[in-house]
């Protein structure tokens, strides 16, 4: 078992927070590795207090799009048009990065004196991402690397969601 400075966290606790947030019940499942994704979709990068690539995390549009409009109770039409487009519109991005950010608490160990990961930037894959962080999904293992598929109710849906800790 690898030693990391993050936590991967529990399929429980991601559905309890993605519930948490979202104020909807949401079902999360352990899914097949996507390996480096190759769909549009939105990846969070999470940092140590060195400013060292800590944690990334993809999520696919239809996650991205579900979630962010499930968090100001867009109606689910406009999810359904964003998907049938294939894009993410900017106030599904913008909500869905919130999310992201809440998210944090999930890689923090609670102890005393143990690092802390903080969100440093969000970017539409692939098109925005900085470079080599692409890279970082091609790496992990049970240790390091969680690939879920998360569904919000109410018509939201949802998609796959990747954790890989770098550290």
């Amino acid at each position: 078992m690898a030693d990391h400075n993050f936590l991967l966290p529990s399929l429980d606790a991601v559905e309890n927070m993605f519930h948490t947030l979202l104020g909807r019940n949401v079902v999360v499942k352990r899914a097949h590795s996507v390996g480096v994704p190759s769909e549009l979709g939105v990846v969070g990068v999470y940092v140590d207090g060195e400013a060292a690539n800590a944690v990334v995390v993809y999520a696919d549009f239809k996650l991205a799009n579900g979630a962010g409009a499930a968090l100001s109770m867009v109606p689910v039409g406009g999810v359904e048009d964003a998907n049938d487009e294939k894009e993410i519109p900017s106030n599904f991005f913008d909500n869905f990065s919130e999310v992201l950010n809440v998210l944090t608490v999930l890689f923090n160990d609670r102890h005393k004196n143990a690092k802390r990961a903080k969100l440093s930037g969000v970017y539409i894959y692939p098109d925005d991402l900085p470079d080599g962080i692409s890279d970082c999904f091609g790496v992990g293992d049970e240790d390091s690397r969680i690939d879920t598929e998360i569904t919000v109710a109410g018509g939201y849906g949802g998609g796959k969601f990747v954790t890989v800790l770098l550290q």
